[in-house]
């Protein structure tokens, strides 16, 4: 600070202050592309080595994001594929694993959930779920109802069913 004190004038730091105080509160509302903006500006004005660290540092943190991103944006669409090949192949009980994959990785998970034959996957593992617990197939049931409250963690329907086969097995397991 005292470098940059010795080389700009006032009101260039007054600027500069004013860019890294909106910079600092930007970062701490997660508001990464506006951070590096305000720190990039407030690094062209100033000529505080600090700041031309912290630029480099966000600019890194923005590429690796970018990868992240790309490679989450890969894993939700092989996920993707391979619900639909499950499908395709007769394993539906098996896409439902998938489908919950696919669901953690995709971008907006809200929207991922209204899509309409995510819904009609939704719809057909719980109809699956009931018919595995009315046959007594207690893995199946809990498997499937792991699967729909990881897809809809907000359904507490998912959470009890799920609960309910998981003591029915406990049960099973104690007296058999």
């Amino acid at each position: 600070a005292i470098y940059a004190q010795a080389t700009n004038p006032p009101a260039v730091l007054a600027e500069v202050e004013d860019l890294k105080l909106k910079a600092f509160s930007a970062l701490r509302e997660g508001q990464f592309n506006l951070t590096s903006d305000l720190i990039a500006q407030a690094s062209q004005l100033s000529s505080d080595p600090t700041l031309t660290q912290m630029h480099a540092w966000l600019a890194d943190f923005e590429g690796l994001r970018g990868r992240v991103d790309a490679e989450r944006e890969k894993s939700y669409l092989k996920a993707e594929k391979n619900v639909k090949d499950l499908i395709a192949a007769g394993y539906q009980i098996y896409a439902y694993d998938s489908l919950a994959n696919a669901y953690l990785y995709a971008a907006d998970r809200d929207a991922f959930v209204k899509e309409p034959w995510v819904r009609e996957l939704i719809d057909s593992a719980a109809k699956d779920a009931e018919e595995a617990m009315a046959a007594e197939r207690w893995i199946v049931a809990r498997r499937i109802y792991m699967d729909l409250n990881v897809i809809e963690p907000v359904n507490p329907l998912w959470r009890k069913k799920f609960n309910d086969v998981t003591s029915r097995m406990r049960l099973l397991a104690i007296y058999t």
